[in-house]
């Protein structure tokens, strides 16, 4: 599986569901058929569960998404937000918003990054595309040959991209997206997290930057920058400092999509930029004054 955040590679036993060669052989247009009949069936089902159990089952709270109001948000980290913002400038998202779509990019790099998922994923669009069904039709050697050009084991890469294109067609009828917003958000989560690559940092960033819920998402490579700023030191566990961060940014962050992803976009920044989980140059950054880390916090 290629992890969420940086690490070495670990083998696993490719999916029985990904396609051999009599699978394609098959023809892609029957894949795509039995995609739209189970995307049919699942609206269908969705539709008669939401009529009788109410729709409101679609907001099931998670561990860190509780719902506060704009007023009751952390001012002192707004004001932390908004001088990273002034230091910075102005994030966007460099990867793509759609939930399918960025499951294809993080697979476009190993390790994964901004930098060689991006390589990778213009190498992909150039030479096989991004349609599923272009995925699936694409020769291994031809898909390893574009996934090469963002990194490491880019046969094993091809391998994953296809088992997802297969899984996204007949589970989903082809449309991610909509598959997620007909689930209650917990069942969306753990949809997400079914696929390789994907954890819980992955699955929370495609939630809030695809508009289907405004997660309290964290940046995978920088949990340690919001809770240096408003907590002090962070422990060395990754999973507690995931978890804390979220908890920080619920109850700091008003709970809508727009502010969030700039405080993911800016958090993300930060901790490329300057505070490093390993050593953050605190004479540098920004926010020294009222930073709890740089001022002693525990």
């Amino acid at each position: 599986m290629l992890p969420d955040h940086p690490a070495q590679p670990r083998d696993k036993q490719q999916s029985q569901r990904t396609p051999g060669r009599e699978g394609t052989e098959r023809g892609i247009p029957q894949v795509a058929d039995l995609g739209r009949v189970r995307r049919d069936e699942r609206r269908s089902r969705q539709h008669e569960k939401n009529n009788h159990t109410g729709i409101k089952k679609r907001n099931k709270r998670l561990p860190g998404h509780t719902n506060r109001n704009a007023q009751q948000c952390n001012s002192e980290l707004t004001v932390s937000l908004d001088a990273l913002e002034r230091h910075y400038g102005v994030q966007s998202a460099t990867w793509p918003t759609d939930p399918w779509l960025f499951l294809v990019w993080w697979i476009c790099g190993y390790p994964a990054s901004d930098v060689t998922c991006a390589k990778g994923w213009a190498a992909l669009n150039r030479t096989v595309g991004t349609e599923p069904a272009n995925i699936l039709a694409a020769s291994p050697a031809v898909l390893a040959g574009a996934l090469k050009t963002g990194g490491l084991v880019p046969e094993l890469r091809a391998e994953r991209l296809k088992e997802v294109a297969y899984r996204v067609l007949e589970e989903f009828g082809g449309d991610l997206a909509d598959a997620l917003r007909s689930m209650p958000l917990a069942s969306a989560r753990s949809v997400l997290k079914s696929f390789s690559g994907i954890a819980d940092p992955g699955a929370d960033r495609i939630l809030l930057f695809s508009g289907i819920s405004p997660m309290p998402a964290v940046p995978s490579s920088s949990p340690q920058v919001v809770i240096r700023m408003q907590r002090g030191r962070p422990s060395d566990n990754y999973g507690r400092n995931y978890k804390h961060a979220q908890q920080i940014i619920s109850e700091s962050v008003p709970l809508d999509m727009q502010a969030r992803m700039r405080a993911f976009l800016l958090l993300k920044c930060h901790g490329e930029q300057l505070c490093k989980r390993s050593t953050p140059r605190c004479m540098a950054c920004p926010v020294e004054a009222s930073c709890a880390y740089a001022n002693g916090g525990a």
